[in-house]
């Protein structure tokens, strides 16, 4: 696992190898717990920040990004 981000809360964004690719797992500091996701990095990402893969323990984001 690669250490690759964390949120506002605390929560530990971790990079996993699965199968050639490089997938997101997350250790959820509120929950004690890890949420794992069948997705490269970059799709997920995008994901998240369109409201598309169901986070309700990520921050909220704006309605539009400063970089769109």
């Amino acid at each position: 696992m690669f250490l690759f981000g964390h949120t506002i809360e605390g929560d530990k964004l971790f990079l996993r190898q699965s199968g050639g690719d490089w997938l997101v797992s997350a250790f959820r500091r509120n929950w004690a717990d890890w949420c794992d996701f069948d997705m490269p990095m970059p799709e997920w990402l995008v994901g998240v920040f369109k409201g598309d893969v169901a986070t309700d323990w990520m921050p909220e984001w704006p309605e539009r990004h400063w970089f769109e």
